[in-house]
């Protein structure tokens, strides 16, 4: 199903590791990506994340370079994005818990982040699309390639 980006104008967006890999390395979806995160700098939507999301960011990026300094020098990058990193809150974790273990194909990550944007009100935006095929019935989500801009 396709989404026009003026959709998510003025939205809270959750993010994953799959949208930011976007944004660092060129892969399908980057300019997608890059756009989304250019309508965050310029304050017209905002990103959100819980903060597994450095942990998780970390173990990808180092798993795929396998090079220290590059991995630093990403790093530092992610730190210019300005996602704003909302607190460890029990509800959320709670309800990442639950679709974690009823649902053999997702990661407490992932649902972790897709709890944070139903209890915000917000969008899961991945580009993760085994967890988007998975989970999409639970509405509050949408798969990056979905995005026309």
């Amino acid at each position: 199903m396709a989404v026009n980006i003026d959709t998510l104008f003025h939205q809270k967006i959750i993010v994953d590791t799959s949208v930011l890999m976007k944004v660092i390395l060129v892969e399908d979806g980057s300019e997608t990506a890059k756009k989304i995160f250019s309508l965050h700098r310029d304050m017209q939507l905002t990103l959100l994340a819980t903060p597994l999301i450095f942990f998780e960011f970390l173990n990808v990026v180092s798993n795929r370079l396998k090079n220290k300094n590059q991995t630093i020098k990403i790093f530092k990058k992610f730190y210019d994005f300005k996602i704003g990193i909302i607190d460890a809150k029990y509800g959320y974790l709670e309800k990442g818990i639950r679709a974690a273990c009823e649902n053999s194909q997702v990661s407490y990550y992932d649902s972790s982040y897709h709890a944070l944007a139903k209890e915000m009100c917000g969008i899961f935006l991945t580009a993760d699309e085994k967890y988007y095929n998975a989970m999409k019935h639970e509405g509050s989500i949408v798969l990056l390639s979905n995005i026309s801009i």
